[in-house]
């Protein structure tokens, strides 16, 4: 301790019980150990922590969270932020579960897995409840026994229906701090982070809908904003800097067929952010949505060891040609239906994209040509 310091000695005193209850406490020989935060994806979301993902009714948040859960599921880096390791997912999905599960499916199809450790409920719960933090645990708990590795996050979708459940009010505060503090229960439990899907109020501007309550126990806000093209940004946070994070478009895919031959579809969130092609205005729809699914899979890490080829650039990130057209199949933008209708799509699709100086071909590989 340090010398200048005046030491005081504790007076005789009777002293407490041994099984007498005192709050945790944390002394300074602790604190440099706290400071190493968890991450979960770094630099955005930690374990021990809360966020909350905010946005009007339809724009696309809850696509959002899906695609965040499957790259921390995969143990995928996330939009430039690294995950350190796969962790498993437990989404309490108080509205639309079936619509999760299918956005989950479709998205770990995009991504070629088989299977993720995502665990989604259909369950009410009720936030206000004392047993809520107790039963969240244990339904953590049955989520690792079940996939062997421990959740590192915790979606619950919407908080505002959780809230509601209990009786409570999202405009009341009283209600908002009734829930944090059972959040803040909660996180005792289990070390995960732990993200909350909220509505945006009529103007949009004032962000997250409800009492002002809620921003108090918050460590991240993510924005979502915008209508054809979505921008989601950190609007606050206690260690981060407010920044744009992706700019998305909730895209159409095909998962199925119903017992008729119709197609079951659902939306995906796919990054807007890839430059489109310079020589766009001579490509058809089809060209263009290749190019993408090609700057996808390469930002995505679907790449091979570059080949020693003197045609291909020594910087170039390769992907296999065969495995592009696989992910052009998938995503119906080839005809499956006919192998040979598909195959003559591909030479086309290929063709187009060479003559405008946008990919390069040789051999077994394709990559992109910076503009």
């Amino acid at each position: 301790m340090d010398a200048k310091l005046k030491m005081t000695t504790v007076p005789d005193a009777p002293r407490l019980a041994p099984e007498s209850a005192i709050l945790p406490l944390s002394f300074f020989s602790d604190f440099r150990t706290a400071q190493q935060r968890k991450p979960v994806l770094k630099g955005l979301l930690h374990c021990g922590e809360t966020s909350a993902i905010v946005a009007p009714a339809k724009a696309g948040k809850s696509a959002l969270v899906d695609d965040i859960a499957v790259h921390v599921a995969s143990g995928r880096d996330w939009n430039g932020h690294h995950c350190p390791e796969p962790g498993a997912v437990l989404i309490i999905a108080l509205e639309r579960a079936a619509l999760h599960q299918r956005r989950i499916a479709a998205r770990a199809d995009g991504l070629g897995l088989s299977d993720v450790p995502v665990a989604v409920s259909s369950s009410v719960v009720n936030m206000l409840d004392p047993a809520f933090p107790d039963l969240i645990a244990t339904t953590v708990f049955a989520v690792e026994e079940r996939t062997g590795l421990q959740v590192r996050l915790i979606v619950i979708d919407t908080a505002t229906k959780g809230i509601a459940a209990g009786g409570g009010d999202e405009d009341r505060a009283r209600d908002v701090n009734r829930a944090a503090a059972n959040l803040r229960r909660l996180h005792e439990r289990v070390d995960a982070h732990i993200c909350l899907v909220w509505h945006s109020g009529k103007d949009v501007s004032k962000g997250a809908r409800g009492s002002s309550a809620l921003i108090g126990d918050l460590d991240v806000v993510i924005e979502v904003k915008g209508t054809q093209i979505r921008t989601a940004s950190v609007a606050m946070a206690n260690d981060q800097e407010p920044r744009d994070l992706i700019n998305y478009e909730l895209r159409p895919v095909v998962i199925g067929a119903d017992e008729d031959g119709q197609p079951i579809t659902t939306a995906i969130v796919v990054s807007a952010d890839a430059p489109e092609p310079s020589g766009r205005s001579n490509l058809t729809r089809k060209n263009r949505e290749a190019h993408r699914v090609l700057t996808e899979m390469l930002a995505e890490g679907d790449t091979v060891q570059r080949p020693d080829d003197p045609k291909v650039p020594a910087d170039a990130e390769c992907v296999l040609t065969e495995a592009w057209k696989d992910r052009l199949l998938a995503r119906r933008i080839l005809d499956g239906a006919n192998a040979d209708t598909a195959s003559r799509q591909f030479r086309r699709i290929k063709s187009a994209l060479v003559d405008a100086g946008v990919v390069g071909i040789s051999g077994s590989v394709v990559w992109r040509v910076s503009n």
